[in-house]
């Protein structure tokens, strides 16, 4: 009888160190899962960093803006004045065809009567 109890209390022993065993390279398999997640999720942030980085490179500076917004506006107010220019001297030429016709209109009924 203290053979066969001693075998059996050997059989269990083996046998939680068997699920002890188990469990290990369950929890083991588990952290390697996780790690590997947490590995591809920081080469996702990564890969987000450099496209950012990337993109930010490719940014005017503010300086640069300001520069641009600059060059802007004084061609703008150099087309603004040719136009009102051209506007003017159109007017002008309109006023001078206008009056020599009426001129020409006045002399021609002088002339005929």
């Amino acid at each position: 009888m203290g053979i066969s109890l001693l075998r059996h209390i050997v059989a269990l022993l083996d046998e939680r160190d068997r699920r002890y065993e188990e469990r290990f390279r369950a929890s083991q398999e588990a952290l390697r899962t996780a790690l590997e997640a947490t590995e591809r999720r920081f080469q996702g942030v990564n890969e987000f960093r450099a496209t950012l980085s990337d993109q930010a490179a490719t940014f005017a500076s503010r300086e640069q803006v300001e520069a641009l917004r600059e060059i802007v506006n004084a061609l703008t107010g150099r087309i603004e004045r040719a136009e009102g220019s051209r506007a003017g001297l159109s007017t002008g030429w309109a006023i001078l065809i206008g009056a020599v016709t009426v001129g020409a209109v006045i002399v021609g009924l002088l002339t005929r009567g």
